[in-house]
């Protein structure tokens, strides 16, 4: 089932720009797969299917630096730990309106597994490739 959240008030909040809640849909039965744990809710902000101008950008050394760190890993994953998202509304010169976020996070860390499992054959397939 999926709902929209009721719209607060937000800084954002003015009738001729975009707004953060907007297109807020959260999931409360979410389906679940059986190996992985399970998925109590599932947030959803943005993304391909709204209308939203919404952009995230990502350094070349960023990616280079998460690649090391997932790349030492036996599951070849990188966990962020305290992970959040910094969102701003911006207006370029010629006042078209879009949104930025920026991915936060402690000190990124290889995923390792937990005691007594085995490395996983796991195969990862891009999100974007899907």
């Amino acid at each position: 089932m999926t709902e929209k959240i009721e719209k607060k008030s937000t800084p954002f909040r003015d009738a001729t720009t975009p707004i953060l809640d907007e297109g807020l849909k959260v999931q409360d039965q979410c389906l679940q797969i059986g190996s992985s744990d399970k998925i109590l809710r599932r947030y959803s902000l943005g993304g391909p299917e709204t209308l939203r101008d919404t952009r995230c950008y990502l350094d070349a050394s960023d990616l280079e630096f998460l690649l090391k760190i997932a790349k030492s890993s036996p599951t070849g994953r990188v966990v962020l730990p305290c992970a959040g998202l910094n969102w701003e509304l911006r207006e370029s010169r010629d006042g078209h309106r879009y949104e930025i976020f920026k991915i936060t996070s402690r000190t990124p860390q290889a995923e390792r597994l937990p005691r007594g499992l085995m490395t996983p054959n796991i195969q990862h397939q891009s999100q974007w490739k899907k």
